[in-house]
């Protein structure tokens, strides 16, 4: 996947990015103006990613343990009852079906850098545009901080 700008390359920063942005883009959301249902498909795309990076990630680094674990009883335990193979469990994903790809994929990207790279600050946007082309009239104006 093509990094964006925006966001983080590690993914221990990926997951806090997400959940920072699932708990402040539903109101900024309000504010622009943004569609009920837009709001509920990106809410959902977070959902996923953070099943994602998150949920399934855990139980996969556990079988790496597990399994290596495995590997030196396999080779060197002692004691009669037979090995056992270690079981992989996934959480259940976020309700609903999954979404479609490219969640990350944006009409609109600031690559403006911050004034003082090591402080956030606050940025003013308006939205008209969706898919490369103006829809309806300018969104009132909404405050957001970045570089957080």
């Amino acid at each position: 996947m093509k990094q964006q700008l925006y966001f983080p390359s590690t993914i221990a920063e990926q997951i806090r990015w997400l959940i920072h942005f699932q708990a402040e883009f539903p109101a900024a959301a309000v504010r622009l103006g943004l569609l009920p249902a837009l709001i509920a498909n990106t809410q959902r795309d977070i959902q996923w990613l953070l099943h994602g990076l998150r949920g399934m990630r855990a139980p996969l680094e556990h079988l790496t343990k597990a399994v290596t674990a495995f590997n030196k009883t396999l080779q060197s335990g002692e004691g009669a009852e037979p090995v056992v193979l270690p079981q992989q469990m996934f959480p259940e994903p976020p309700a609903g079906p999954p979404p479609p790809p490219g969640a990350l994929k944006i009409p609109f990207r600031d690559a403006r850098p911050l004034l003082e790279p090591e402080r956030p600050e606050y940025r003013r946007y308006r939205m008209r545009f969706g898919d490369n082309k103006p829809l309806g009239e300018w969104s009132p104006v909404v405050t957001i901080l970045v570089g957080a």
